[in-house]
């Protein structure tokens, strides 16, 4: 009925969907036919494809007309309905005579609801089931018939086939005619082969069980759709225009339905198949008609029927194509997280480990590692278990402890709820302090935020571990560019060496200029390319980013995260020279002044996109029809594969996109507003016939959508929201307003709501007071971590009653500003619009101090007790507190003294308690705070205090009856005072505000104290004996006065009060300053000025308050409150009203009631850095940069919070305007009248502009990172930045700087400054003061009042005392690097430019030399013909010069000649060889720059310097300057106290000091013989220079060998051939005196040798006598022999050393004198020195300090003749003293062991003195025992699949037999071999090292660590494992080039003897070894045998 326009049928009226059995088998299913069998002569025939599709059916019927040519009178309307058509072509033959059809044959097939119920029988199982099973199963049943019948047609087809083929070759052999084989017809494109149809309507019910059903997710259905033929009709009879038909209900109602199905049914993948343009079928097109007449056209049926078959089969494909698209992609699947019913999260862990640390140091990382841990145990499954037995362990101690203080009759145990501060040692206050030196605290870097933040919060542990390593943890994890090479390659792409050669491939053409400055160009040159392709809209120029700051690889993380805060663009450029990544994060600034961006995410991006190109792309799960038309998979010839897809519904957390609108003021700020979308509302397009034609993807809109604006100027982010409090106010209004006009006359409001909802709901919808009218909320970011927030205070105006004409479009009433500022420390300021202050915690309370114990009303229980903490304290501008605890107690102290407390009410306990309770999140069922008001309120209730029926106790009364107050004056009076029950209040103290901003009641007018009077109750001022006041609206009654006692002392005239309450008060004699302090700590100073007055509020470690009254510069009296924060933020308030005229102006201190008077507050906040926000009290907010202020011109932006908004002007007269709707009004551009429009980012990654305009002046600047590859980094900072940090720096009195001072003397140009600030850590908590309250009760013994005064003053300065040196212990040292190069100036950058270009060509030139190298030669045939046609084409150009009569043409004329680029040097030439030459220089010239460990050692050690400078010119009393040369460097080794975390870092493994260039073949190197040399020379031939042959000396090894032997430099002259000068012998020297040459008799003496010898002997040790001792008998000055001791230490059992030779150095003087003197290693055998040796690799030798400390004592010391010449040998013992005394008895005598020698470890330096050990004495260097030749591995480049080996020798070089141990390196590619045993002198072992090339490696570097007793050897060895081919590739050309191989196995010495490296051919042996991965090397691989080793 619906496919006919007819009404639809109610759905109670529709069939039932199940129906009773039946009994026979109902309607007749086709069955599937027998398959067909295949003969095996035709072989496999593929299965054709089958394409079933569901459809239901929905249409209209069309008026239209036929077309006819222009001119021609209109056609009359017919009716055409197209699925009427198409439904009666479907229907069987109604003619009984037309021939029977099969039912088989037909493509398009109409399912009746009678038929399915027909299904419904018992003989099919399926009754009782309801008819969509009736439907699975005749689908089953046709989709086996029909897709058997094609199965078999096909396969019918192929034998045909194959006989007709056979057939015809038969004919063909017998001669004859051979017939035409018969073609295998093949389907061309999609192809539906049946089609079902739906005829009735379905409902929502039915349309959710036929999806439950899962015909589609089963594959019987390949397409399940709603077929809408949509179109246009015509809707009068003389009209021309068409009309589009609106959608039927049934394609609507499936079209809601698939929007909202859940992911993965079948409803989702269903969609809807709009057939457009459907009534164009009724006629014939044009086309057809002007076409043969031989072909009939087809009908009006067969039309309508191919335009639904070509549609749908359309559809099937693409829905084939999305299966085949999640099925190739890897699936993740996603647990959904389900909140159980009533259950909550564990997170006690989580709570724990957070409250743990004290809130000031709470921030991000801590959270993310709190909350990940809880995550983590919430994973594992015991987390409840875990927790629960946490608290039953926590149960336990507290019961022992509270057992333990009962049974000693102690105090019960308070609640652990105080922060203790961390335990810091107290420095010993230094002699001489600078202010900024390190000296005052752990020196810790200026870029580590977090150190500087958690220095003293750091000691908290958090999960077992200080929460500053936790900090650390996480935020070294952050993922920023560079981090664990992200951005860079996994693996350098040139290892250290070839980085180096490639980083001097460049110098030889700028000769002249340093490497420094050189570097320093071509960096700048890579970020000015960088930012280029960026941003083609700037220019660049980077010649002022002179100044570096090196970022450590453990601060990486931090320091980018925090420089990502901005939000820049990134973009980052690798650099393979230097292995490092260029990252420039910077702002769009175009011409247009704003642009667009945009990022889509996932399936939103286009197939375009970059994602889809990366082999891990990822997604979320789509549906069909967001796959094919959002993801525009269906019109995509490629569509993007994922790797991963989410099992996630892609329309609800997909789909995400990102667009970012950019503004660029003249200013220099920045506008940032940032929408992001999310999810799809709509998966396609809804059915119509308007749908845009050509449209490649549907926009689909968004599920939801954010969008968020901010400004960025000079470090701060600010920005406006609209304020919902205010939204709030007016819903709630309105909705109080509609119940109060449908109420009839005199119903209550209570009344009004009980009624009906439908009486309700026809009441008159009231309009929002002042509708149109919005108020917004101004926040700003500032640097240190605080937060500001400015609004308006309706509050305060709804309780003057300004908000009572609230009707709409009435305008607003003035209105004040409420200022919030949040520290980052958690501490909360609050500035209303009436002056007052408040200053609280938010939601985490302050530890309150330990109250005194005399106090009766502080008892566990009641209001006031020690756990009640305070919550919140309020400062009126006259100086009152007013404290709010958590019970709900209020508290207030005034200035001279007199306190007032007033203690909640039952009602008001029950309201904290519920309210505390809706605070709870995740497991937790309570906390501290519900247990202290559970507790309150039940003795609360068992006490009933609420009516009073009879007088109460005293006690009672001052400890103030619930809803009282009780004021004590300063002399001890106290009295009571309470609100009649029954009686309106009256509102009598000023007050301040809660923080919604709605005003308290008054002291003693709370609407909870009015209690309903009973009958019996008698009225209270009869039962406190109290007198009425206020006309009887209030009672006061007297209690019994407070002790207190009075001291005024008899010389000074000071006055002291205390009570017993715990206040004190201090007065001088003239009354001018009074000192109130009171029982919680806070401290009220009141000062007395002329004129005026000032009152100072202060409490550790909330911010000082001064509330002052002064007069200003008129000389009127004004009042102002200044607040000190302890992050140095000032905030200055001041008291303003509204006159008459709208204007603000001061508040006159002499107002009745201020609190009404004072409503526009004035604020003025600044920060530590110079900002200033600017509050005028009417709504205008300024907010100025310090930049800003510093140029005297106010260029910041205006917030109107009245009018929700943020503003900047102009100097065009334009302006930027941000609403609170996060929506940016941009000026219109140059010459229009309107804003820019904004453009639709349907790109990703691109830029859209709008407009052209000039580029802003204070563009911001961008910000360039360099990241190496091994994690450390540096930031180029601009000229005017480092400066300006200089300035700052040495203007401040806490900062000292040092420098500049050179880099190294190789960079000399390059300057380093180095900055020293002393401060306190950031958000630093300070414990707070105990109170100075006085014990109660009366004095004892024989103190006097004064005493105990006396002993509580001095208690509060021992405690202020201990507050300042916490205070001075926390203060931190933290120092900051500058690094100053060269300047570069215009013209350089210039010369580099044209360089560069040199360079470039110059490769390509050498590299087009080298493939021309490498092609085969020209035959002589080939270059005859070569020169014929060069010879031709010479005279065929010349030829063509002249004119037709042979005469000359005039030549054209010549361009002038362009003037050169500019260059280093011009016109640049240079050979390869001199190229090389010049690198090999540089490469040995170059040294490595400092590390930042060198620098800051240094710095430290000149300021020490200084320091101790400083204090001798102090001590001595000269104020003279501190020359230049006492700031040298004295001591570097002396260096401040560092934190734990900071640690000095070695230097890495790869860096060029620590490796050399595995590249290096150092064992080939010749040795520098120097007579071999100039006999090469003489004998050197003349030799034709070819110009490709290969040339040794012209290579790089070659090169390397030229610098080794000296002979280098080409302009140096050909050195001669040594000959022989003949002349007379010299006399020999004389030799030098030594034990074995001594002095003879009669020889005089030398006057350089007594000199010798009185040096040497002053040099010795004094002895402690005149004269040292001597073993044996001593006399005395009489001559007598004194008593024989044996041993010196006999006497008095002291040992004072025998007479032993001291200890001197080792001389090393050459014997002097012909042959045969000279004998040794030096010397020839002609007595000539010997030529240096070859220059080998020498392996890694350190002391090994473990053997000297274990048996480095007991090591022998005999003297032989082997040590005889060596140093100290003298003081060995002889062999006959060991003989006869034993080894025990070794250092008694004049012998000393080597224990003595070596000394205790720790206290000597052993590395000098190691080899005093005797035998540790070396036969030849005594500083190497053993030697190992050679000293590394080196096996170059290896074959994959090969084995290879390598030896070295181990010598023992020492006197005695040495043991050794060879450590193996771990690695699976690398194998040690060697023989273990001792090894005696002079003898050698081997040592092989097998590698087995088991995979491609870029570099393997392991170390073979030997150990023997004096050191630790360690042996690198080298290797680079290349694929077959590419080993293959490169050898080839390595011969075509050099002419020689790559591999080292190949080199052969002079000799023909192999080289060190040697391949493995047993193949046997190598299975062994390398198992699969060996494989067998190609036949030339080795041409020489395998010398196997032994």
């Amino acid at each position: 009925k619906q496919a006919l326009g007819e009404p639809l049928e109610p759905q109670g009226s529709q069939p039932e969907l199940t129906m009773p059995p039946k009994k026979d088998a109902g309607p007749a299913l086709p069955e599937a036919e027998e398959e067909l069998a295949l003969p095996e002569e035709v072989g496999e025939v593929p299965e054709p494809s089958f394409c079933l599709v569901l459809a239901h059916l929905a249409g209209h019927s069309f008026k239209v007309r036929e077309p006819r040519p222009d001119g021609e009178e209109l056609a009359p309307l017919q009716d055409f309905d197209p699925a009427n058509v198409l439904l009666e072509q479907a229907k069987p033959p109604t003619d009984p005579k037309a021939p029977p059809v099969d039912p088989m044959t037909k493509s398009v097939v109409i399912i009746e609801r009678d038929e399915l119920s027909g299904l419904l029988t018992e003989a099919n199982g399926l009754q009782d089931k309801s008819i969509w099973s009736g439907l699975r199963l005749r689908l089953e049943k046709e989709r086996a018939a029909r897709s058997r019948l094609k199965s078999n047609a096909a396969r019918q087809q192929a034998i045909d086939a194959f006989e007709a083929a056979k057939a015809a070759a038969e004919a063909e052999e017998a001669g004859g005619e051979a017939a035409e084989a018969a073609e295998m017809k093949v389907e061309m494109g999609p192809k539906v082969d049946i089609l079902f149809i739906i005829r009735e309507p379905l409902s929502k019910e039915e349309i959710s069980a036929l999806s439950a059903e899962g015909l589609l997710a089963d594959g019987i259905v390949d397409l399940w759709t709603t077929l809408y033929m949509a179109g246009n009709t015509f809707e009068k009879a003389d009209s021309s225009t068409e009309v589009a038909c609106e959608a039927p209900e049934l394609p609507l109602l499936f079209y809601e339905a698939i929007s909202t199905a859940p992911m993965g049914s079948d409803l989702s993948s269903c969609t809807v198949s709009t057939l457009k343009n459907s009534h164009t079928l009724a006629f014939v097109p044009p086309k057809a008609e002007e076409g043969s007449s031989a072909e009939e056209p087809p009908s009006t049926a067969e039309r309508v029927q191919a335009a639904v078959m070509d549609l749908l089969a359309t559809d099937a494909s693409n829905h084939a194509r999305f299966k085949a698209w999640v099925q190739a992609a890897e699936k993740v699947k996603v647990s959904k997280w389900s909140k159980d019913e009533g259950g909550a999260t564990e997170d006690r862990l989580y709570q724990r480990m957070m409250g743990s640390v004290d809130q000031a140091y709470h921030d991000v990382p801590l959270f993310l590692h709190c909350l990940t841990e809880q995550v983590e145990s919430c994973l594992s499954g015991d987390a409840q278990k875990q927790e629960d037995e946490v608290a039953l362990a926590s149960l336990q101690e507290y019961m022992g402890t509270m057992c333990n203080d009962a049974m000693s009759r102690g105090t019960a145990p308070r609640p652990k709820n105080a922060w203790e501060a961390p335990k810091m040692s107290m420095a010993e206050p230094s002699t001489y302090s600078e202010m900024g030196s390190p000296g005052n605290g752990p020196l810790l870097p200026f870029l580590d935020d977090a150190a500087c933040r958690h220095q003293l919060g750091g000691g908290c542990q958090v999960g077992g571990q200080a929460a500053l390593q936790a900090v650390h943890s996480v935020l070294e994890k952050v993922s920023v560019p560079g981090s664990a090479r992200s951005g860079l390659p996994q693996a350098a792409v040139h290892c250290i060496g070839e980085r180096d050669a490639l980083q001097h491939r460049f110098y030889p053409f700028a000769p002249g200029v340093p490497t420094v400055e050189l570097e320093q160009l071509l960096l700048l040159h890579a970020f000015q390319e960088l930012l280029k392709k960026a941003q083609p809209e700037r220019s660049w120029i980077f010649k002022d980013r002179i100044w570096r700051e090196r970022i450590p690889k453990h601060l990486l993380g931090q320091c980018l995260e925090a420089a990502l805060r901005t939000e820049p663009f990134v973009d980052t450029a690798y650099l393979p020279r230097h292995d490092c990544l260029l990252v420039a994060m910077h702002h769009r600034s175009m011409p247009g002044r704003v642009m667009w961006h945009a990022w889509q995410g996932d399936l939103l991006a286009g197939q375009e996109a970059s994602q889809w190109k990366s082999s891990d792309a990822v997604s979320t799960m789509p549906t069909f029809n967001d796959w094919a038309q959002v993801f525009g998979a269906a019109k995509a010839a490629e569509t993007g594969q994922p790797k991963t897809i989410f099992d996630i519904d892609g329309r609800e957390l997909g789909y995400n996109c990102l667009v970012e609108k950019l503004a660029s003021p003249s200013d220099g700020s920045l506008i940032l507003v940032t929408r992001m979308d999310q999810g799809l509302r709509q998966s396609f397009r809804a059915p119509s016939n308007n749908a845009p034609e050509g449209e490649d993807r549907f926009i689909a809109p968004s599920k939801s959508s954010r969008q968020f604006a901010r400004v960025m100027k000079d470090g701060l982010s600010f920005g406006i929201v609209n304020d919902k409090s205010w939204r709030q106010w007016q819903e709630a209004t309105r909705a109080k307003n509609s119940k109060t006009a449908a109420a009839p006359a005199g119903e209550s409001e209570e009344a009004a709501s009980s009624r009906p909802a439908s009486q309700q709901a026809s009441a008159v919808d009231a309009g929002l007071p002042f509708e149109g009218k919005q108020l917004g909320s101004c926040w700003i970011c500032l640097p240190n971590g605080a937060r500001l927030t400015a609004r308006m205070h309706h509050e305060g105006a709804l309780q003057r009653g300004l908000l009572a004409d609230s009707g709409v479009g009435s305008p607003l009433p003035p209105m004040g500003t409420v200022i919030t500022y949040t520290m980052a420390a958690g501490q909360i300021i609050q500035v209303f619009s009436d002056g007052s202050v408040r200053l609280s915690w938010g939601s985490v309370v302050i530890p309150e101090p330990e109250p005194p114990k005399a106090l009766p009303e502080t008892q566990v229980g009641l209001p006031g007790c020690p756990e009640d903490l305070e919550v919140m304290r309020t400062i009126t501008p006259f100086g009152s507190v007013i404290r709010k605890l958590l019970s709900g107690r209020t508290e207030v102290f005034h200035a001279d003294g007199t306190t007032a407390t007033r203690n909640p009410t039952r009602a008001e306990l029950e309201s904290r308690l519920k309210e505390e309770q809706s605070k709870l999140t995740g497991s937790s069922t309570t906390n501290k705070s519900i247990e202290l008001l559970s507790g309150l309120l039940k003795v609360a209730t068992e006490k009933n205090m609420e009516v009073l029926k009879e007088m109460p106790s005293v006690r009672e009364m001052a400890s103030g009856l619930p809803g009282h107050w009780v004021i004590v004056r300063p002399d001890g009076g106290m009295f009571g005072r309470a609100a009649v029950p029954g009686k309106p209040p009256t509102p009598e103290a000023p007050a301040a505000l809660d923080p919604q901003g709605s005003r308290p009641s008054s002291a003693d007018a709370d609407p909870a104290v009015a209690a309903p009077e009973t009958e019996s109750a008698p009225p209270l001022e009869e039962v406190l004996n109290g007198v009425l006041i206020e006309g009887g609206a209030k009672v006061q009654y007297e209690i019994s006065g407070v002790s207190s006692a009075l001291q005024v002392d008899l010389l000074t005239r000071h006055k002291a009060l205390t009570n017993s309450r715990g206040f004190a008060s201090f007065e001088d004699p003239e009354g001018l300053q009074k000192v109130s302090v009171h029982a919680d700590g806070t401290r009220i100073t009141s000062t007395v000025k002329e004129p005026g007055y000032e009152i100072e509020i202060f409490k550790e470690p909330l911010a000082l308050i001064r509330c002052e009254l002064s007069p200003d510069e008129q000389g009127d009296m004004r009042v102002q409150t200044l607040v000190e924060c302890a992050d140095g933020t000032k905030i200055e308030v001041s008291p303003q009203t509204m006159s008459e005229h709208f204007e603000v102006q001061p508040l006159a201190p002499d107002d009745e009631d201020w609190t009404m008077a004072s409503t526009n507050a004035g604020v003025v906040v600044r920060d530590r850095e110079g900002n200033t926000v600017t509050a005028s009290g009417a709504g205008a907010v300024q907010i100025s940069t310090a930049a800003s202020q510093e140029r005297g011109v106010f260029e910041g932006y205006t917030a109107h919070c009245n009018e929700s908004k943020l503003v900047l002007s102009e100097p065009d007269g334009g302006e930027f305007a941000l609403l609170g709707n996060q929506t940016l009004l941009t000026p219109a551009l140059a010459g229009g009248s309107e804003p820019p429009p904004s453009p639709r980012c349907t790109k990703s990654e691109e830029a859209y502009a709008v407009g052209e305009a000039t580029l802003p002046e204070e563009a911001p600047q961008p910000r360039l990172f360099i990241v190496q590859g091994n994690g450390e980094a540096e930031e180029l900072l601009t000229t005017a930045a480092a400066t300006e940090l200089l300035q700052v720096a040495q203007a401040d009195p806490m900062a000292t700087v040092i420098g500049p001072h050179p880099l190294a003397d190789h960079m000399a140009s390059c300057k380093c400054h180095t900055i020293f600030r002393t401060r306190l850590p950031d958000g630093i908590a300070v414990p707070q003061m105990g109170s100075v309250a006085l014990p109660e009760g009366n004095l004892e013994g024989e103190q006097s009042i004064c005493s105990v005064i006396t002993q509580a003053s001095h208690h509060a300065s021992v405690q202020a005392s201990h507050q300042t040196q916490v205070t001075q212990a926390g203060a931190i040292t933290e120092y900051r690097q500058l690094l100053e190069y060269p300047h570069v100036s215009d013209e350089a950058q210039a010369k580099l430019e044209g360089t560069l270009k040199q360079y470039r060509v110059w490769e390509a030139t050498l590299l087009q030399k080298h493939r021309d190298a490498a092609k085969p030669p020209v035959t002589a045939k080939g270059k005859k013909g070569k020169a014929k046609k060069e010879g031709a084409a010479e005279g065929k150009a010349k030829k063509g010069k002249k004119g037709k009569k042979g005469r000359a043409e005039s030549e054209e004329p010549q361009e002038k000649e362009k003037p050169p680029e500019p260059a280093f040097v011009q016109n640049m030439k240079i050979s390869p060889y001199e190229h090389l030459c010049k690198v090999m220089e540089g490469r040995v010239a170059s040294l490595p720059a400092p590390s930042s460990e060198e620098l800051l050692s240094r710095a430290m050690a000149t300021l020490s310097s200084a320091a101790e400078a400083g204090a001798e010119a102090a001590d001595a009393g000269a104020g003279e300057a501190v020359d230049e040369e006492a700031v040298t460097v004295r001591d570097e080794a002396r260096l401040p106290e560092l934190s734990p975390d900071h640690t000095v870092r070695p230097q890495e493994q790869d860096s060029p000091e620590m490796l050399e260039d595995p590249a290096a073949d150092q064992e080939n190197i010749a040795p520098r013989d120097q007579k071999k040399a100039k006999r090469a020379a003489k004998e050197k031939q003349a030799v034709v220079e070819t110009q490709w042959s290969f040339q040794y000396f012209k290579s790089e090894m070659g090169l390397q060998f030229l610098m080794d032997t000296g002979v280098m430099i080409p302009d140096a002259p050909p050195q001669a051939g040594i000959q022989k000068e003949k002349r007379p012998r010299p006399p020999p020297p004389q030799p030098q005196r030594t034990p074995w040459n001594p002095r003879l008799v009669g020889e005089p003496t030398e006057e350089g040798e007594e000199q010798m010898e009185e040096e040497q002997y002053a040099q010795e040790e004094p002895w402690p006598g005149n004269s040292p001792p001597h073993s044996g008998v001593a006399f005395n000055g009489n001559g007598t022999a004194q008593e024989f001791h044996s041993l010196p230490e006999d006497r008095d059992g002291t040992y004072y050393g025998g007479g032993r030779m001291p200890i001197v150095p080792e001389k090393h003087e050459a014997p002097v004198g012909p042959h045969p003197n000279k004998k040794g290693p030096l010397w020839d055998v002609y007595g000539e020195p010997r030529g240096d040796k070859a220059k080998i690799a020498q392996a890694y030798v350190e002391i090994n300090q473990k053997y000297l400390e274990v048996e480095g004592a007991t090591d022998r010391r005999v003297r032989t003749a082997s040590v005889a010449h060596k140093k100290n040998s003298c003081k060995a013992p002889s062999v006959s003293t060991v003989r006869k005394t034993g080894q025990h008895a070794v250092g008694r005598g004049p012998e000393i062991g080597a224990k003595e020698i070596l000394g205790e470890m720790g206290i000597t330096a052993t590395d000098e003195h190691w080899k005093l050990s005797s035998t540790m004495q070396g036969l030849g260097d005594p500083n190497q025992l053993v030697e190992v030749m050679p000293g590394a591995c080196r096996f170059g480049p290896l074959r994959v699949g090969s084995l290879y080996r390598m030896s070295f020798y181990l010598r023992n070089l020492d006197v005695d037999v040495t043991r050794f141990n060879v450590k193996p390196p771990d690695s699976a590619m690398v194998k040690v071999n060697w023989t273990p045993g001792h090894l005696a002198p002079g003898m050698a072992t081997k040592i092989t090292v097998e590698v087995a090339a088991l995979t491609p490696t870029p570099m393997i570097e392991q170390l073979v660590e030997i150990q023997v007793k004096a050191h630790v050897i360690r042996v690198p060895v080298t290797a680079r494992v290349i694929d077959e081919a590419e080993y293959d590739r490169l050898d080839a050309e390595s011969f075509a080039l050099h002419g020689r191989k790559i591999g080292r196995h190949r080199e052969r010495s002079d000799t023909q003897k192999p080289g060190p490296v040697q391949l493995v051919t047993d193949p046997t042996y190598c299975r062994k070894v390398m198992g699969h991965a060996y494989q067998a090397p190609p036949p030339d691989f080795d041409e020489a045998p395998d010398e196997e080793l032994s």
